[in-house]
């Protein structure tokens, strides 16, 4: 079973002053189980049944005017 994960750090990371005394970053992960043929939606990404965030609504009123 071929599992790749990846974690992406911002390069601005290391310029932000409040992070300074960062020297250790966890990266950590979890497997769930899952039905066979469940399809999960990717996390961050709005699904087509999600109501739209308050932004996007404000962009589509300033589009439709």
């Amino acid at each position: 079973v071929d599992m790749p994960v990846f974690f992406y750090i911002d390069p601005e990371f290391a310029q932000d002053p409040k992070l300074e005394t960062v020297n250790n970053i966890t990266l950590s992960y979890t497997f769930f189980e899952a039905r066979e043929g469940l399809q999960l939606p990717l996390p961050g990404y709005p699904q087509p049944h999600d109501p739209p965030q308050p932004e996007q609504s404000a962009q589509t009123q300033v589009a439709a005017s």
